[in-house]
Order: structure tokens, then C-alpha cells, then sequence
């Protein structure tokens, strides 16, 4: 039997992906509403983030009825309370990564001690590091990446990339179960994002499944932190390569640019999840990420998310500037 067949046919995955079926009418309905009222100044709705943390849990966690693959406990949950408030504070001040890391990390160290890690000791520190640091930097992608709508999806090549590395799987298959149908609701409509709060909460919650599910090879759970991919590589990539060259997001068509995101995504969740989550020890699982770091942030900078995106952008400014009548002072 495939690894596919193994996932679906488990009770974990399809109560995680029905109940995200529901949530997702909810995010699609709220976002359509959002676009109807035509108030720019709104934006996208971060409401798939927030959407996956919740199905996730009820179903991992067994509430409402449902199976449960293992018990919640209640330090996780205010830890993921803490993420998601201090993400959506932290998209509202003027500096959102540096002030997003520093109100993320309580809510970091809270989910890192909400049980024991089974393992070495370093794991703890993996996951405290990687939330603190990986949620705010995701935020920010998903922020500027809201116009292109991709981190919905991307967000589910990043669990997928989780339930392919680590040797153990049972809390992996309600999360990727949530994330299948909450994908569609950002790409290719535009609906929602995964929002400040809820792709903090989100890495919160991802990073303390990887730490457990990962026990049996070490290094599968380097290898998750690293499947986040372009969440953590286009901020750096954009903050290094800044006014060093043109992005491709100002060269093509904003589906030009989506595609090219999710296939440098696709790449690089798959090097970590199958490359550097497959190394024995957190060692030799460095070992293989070192090579892959510049790689990604040098991708990232390459496509990095400009404010300015493409022939869309200047398809707008065309159609803002009326021609003026001939005759008129001015006029050519």
C-alpha cells in the first residue's frame, strides 16, 4: 500500500479534512463578503491560518466527539492563544519581524515546555527557536505575499512535507488532513491568508507535533523546521538582497510569480523533508541543511514580494491615468 493510500484511509485525516471542509465555507464566505464591500483598505482576511490551528486541534485532540490521536494539553493551548495574539499585535507596529520575535517568544517558550520532548535535549530548543523566529518571518511573507495568495497552499506543501520525513505519523494526518481543503481558500481566488496570529500559532502547533512525531530519527525534526521553506527564506532573501537586483515579482504576471513560488517552495520542502529529515542524528541533518541555506535565501531574494507586483501593478496604474481631451493644456 502507497504512503497516499496510508494516509487517506486513516480516521485522523479525513475528521481533520471534513472539519476544515466546513471552516473553509466560513473563510470563503467571510472573504467573499470582505471583496464585496470594496474597502482596500481591509486587505485579505488572515482567516485560513487560524481555521487550520482549530480544526487541528479538535480533531487531534479528540474534542467535540471526535477520535483524537492524542491528548492536548492545556500549556499547548494557551501557548498557541500567546502566538496567535502576539502575531496579530505584532503585524500592527511599525517594525513587525524584530517586534513579532520578541512578543512571539514567550508564547515560543510556553509551547517548548508544554510537555517533555522525547529525544535529545536539544530538541526543545529547536522548537522554541523556530517558532519565535520562524512565525514572525512567516507573517511577514504571508503579509506581503496576501495579493498573490499562495501561503494557504504553501502552507500545505509544508505539512505534507512533515508527514513525509518523520518516521512516526499519527499526529501528523489530522493536520495535513485540515490543510488540503483550507489550500483553495487563498489560491487562486485570493479569498484569505494564513494571517499574523494564525501562521504563528500555526508553526507553534506544527513545530510541537514535528518534536514528538520526530523521535525516531533526530533528524527528521531538523528536517521540518527546514520544510518551512520560503515562510523563513523570502524575508531573509528580501532583507539581503535589497536594491541588488529586480525581483521576479516586478518581471512577470502575478500567475507567472504564484507558479514560480510554489515550485521553488515545492523544491525546497521536498530537499528538507527528504534530504535533511532523512539523516539519522540533528548532526549529519545539519550537515545537509547547511548547502541548502543560501540556495533558499538566495531563491528568496530572486522572487522576494515586492509591494510593486508585475504587469498587474502597471496594467492599474495604466487604467487609473485617463487620457486627457485634446485641446487641453498639456495635451499631445
Amino acid at each position: 500500500m502507497s504512503g497516499f493510500d496510508t494516509l487517506i484511509g486513516f480516521q485522523g485525516f479525513k475528521d481533520g479534512f471534513w472539519l476544515a471542509v466546513l471552516l473553509s465555507a466560513v473563510v470563503l464566505g467571510a472573504g467573499w463578503a470582505v471583496q464585496r464591500l470594496r474597502r482596500p483598505s481591509m486587505g485579505v482576511l488572515g482567516l485560513t491560518g487560524p481555521a487550520w490551528v482549530i480544526a487541528s486541534v479538535v480533531v487531534l485532540g479528540g474534542f467535540w466527539g471526535y477520535e483524537g490521536a492524542d491528548e492536548v494539553p492545556s500549556k499547548l493551548l494557551w501557548g498557541l492563544v500567546v502566538l496567535f495574539v502576539a502575531g496579530e499585535l505584532a503585524e500592527r507596529t511599525p517594525n513587525p519581524k524584530v517586534i513579532g520575535i520578541l512578543l512571539a517568544l514567550p508564547g515560543a517558550v510556553v509551547v517548548g515546555f508544554a510537555t517533555p520532548f522525547p529525544g535529545p535535549g536539544w530538541v526543545r530548543p529547536l522548537v522554541i527557536g523556530t517558532v519565535a523566529v520562524g512565525g514572525p518571518l512567516a507573517a511577514d511573507f504571508d503579509r506581503r505575499a496576501g495579493r498573490v495568495g499562495v501561503a494557504p497552499f504553501l502552507w500545505l506543501l509544508t505539512v505534507a512535507g512533515l508527514y513525509w520525513t518523520v518516521p512516526d505519523t499519527e499526529r501528523v494526518r489530522p493536520l495535513i488532513g485540515a490543510a488540503v481543503p483550507l489550500a483553495v481558500t487563498g489560491w487562486p481566488g485570493r479569498t484569505s491568508r494564513m494571517g499574523g496570529g494564525g501562521i504563528c500559532a500555526a508553526i507553534g502547533l506544527y513545530m510541537w507535533v514535528a518534536g514528538f512525531e520526530g523521535r525516531g530519527r533526530p533528524g527528521s525534526i531538523v528536517g521540518a523546521a527546514a520544510a518551512l521553506g520560503l515562510f523563513v527564506a523570502e524575508p531573509l532573501g528580501r532583507a539581503l538582497t535589497r536594491r541588488r537586483w529586480q525581483p521576479l515579482s516586478k518581471a512577470v504576471s502575478l500567475r507567472v510569480f504564484a507558479l514560480s513560488v510554489v515550485g521553488a517552495h515545492f523544491v525546497v520542502v521536498a530537499y528538507a523533508s527528504r534530504v535533511v529529515g532523512f539523516a539519522d542524528t540533528g548532526r549529519d541533518a545539519v550537515v545537509w541543511l547547511v548547502p541548502m541555506l543560501p540556495v533558499a535565501i538566495g531563491v528568496g531574494g530572486w522572487l522576494r514580494v515586492s509591494k510593486r507586483l508585475g504587469r498587474r501593478a502597471r496594467r492599474r496604474r495604466r487604467t487609473a491615468r485617463p487620457a486627457r481631451p485634446a485641446g487641453t493644456p498639456g495635451a499631445s
